[in-house]
């Protein structure tokens, strides 16, 4: 896939975000309670409908236990594929 403009590498964050939470079987008013923010709010950046604040990344990265190294891979992933 390739990324032409923020929105696409938007979207590639939101497909990493949903697949965490589905290879934990975890629903979204689970990780929502966890995050506390509302299912609505997690859904919506699943879909890429509205971003997470940079500070709600942090809270994200954290919950899901995210190393630095896979966190680093996955802004080279969204930066490679905007090349």
């Amino acid at each position: 896939m390739r990324v032409n403009n923020e929105e696409d590498a938007w979207m590639v964050f939101a497909r990493w975000l949903t697949k965490k939470r589905k290879d934990r079987s975890y629903t979204q008013d689970f990780v929502a309670r966890q995050l506390g923010i509302t299912r609505q709010t997690l859904s919506k950046w699943e879909t890429g409908l509205s971003r997470p604040s940079y500070e709600m990344l942090q809270k994200i990265f954290r919950f899901y236990d995210c190393s630095q190294k896979e966190v680093a891979e996955l802004f080279k992933t969204i930066g490679n594929e905007q090349m």
